[in-house]
């Protein structure tokens, strides 16, 4: 601001020579001042909701929408692992499945990959 000050017209006379200081003033009482940066948002599920969709993959629910007992407890699997470990559902798709007497191969044809 001094510097537009002295640029624009003549720094001898009294009244630019006021308006400075009290511009170096301000300058030096308002340096420290900082704005207060807004708090990122939240980005997790409130309890509500997670303790909803336990109660609805819990294999023995009436609100549990899968029809076989096999599908209802992998779901609750994958629920688990998708809530405990903060995968997303694409990371989630990339996990390998262990079945007795080794790993399973992943015989899907398009099989899912994590974005780039």
């Amino acid at each position: 601001m001094t510097d537009m000050l002295r640029y624009a017209g003549n720094t001898s006379g009294a009244r630019a020579a006021a308006v400075e200081a009290k511009v170096l003033r301000l300058e030096t009482l308002y340096r420290q001042l900082v704005p207060k940066t807004p708090p990122p948002p939240i980005r997790a599920l409130p309890p509500l909701v997670i303790e909803d969709l336990y109660e609805i993959f819990k294999p023995d629910s009436p609100r549990n929408p899968f029809k076989t007992e096999t599908l209802r407890w992998r779901n609750l699997l994958v629920f688990m692992l998708l809530l405990r470990l903060g995968l997303r559902r694409g990371e989630g798709a990339l996990l390998r499945c262990f079945v007795q007497g080794g790993l399973r191969s992943d015989c899907r044809k398009d099989r899912p990959l994590v974005g780039r």
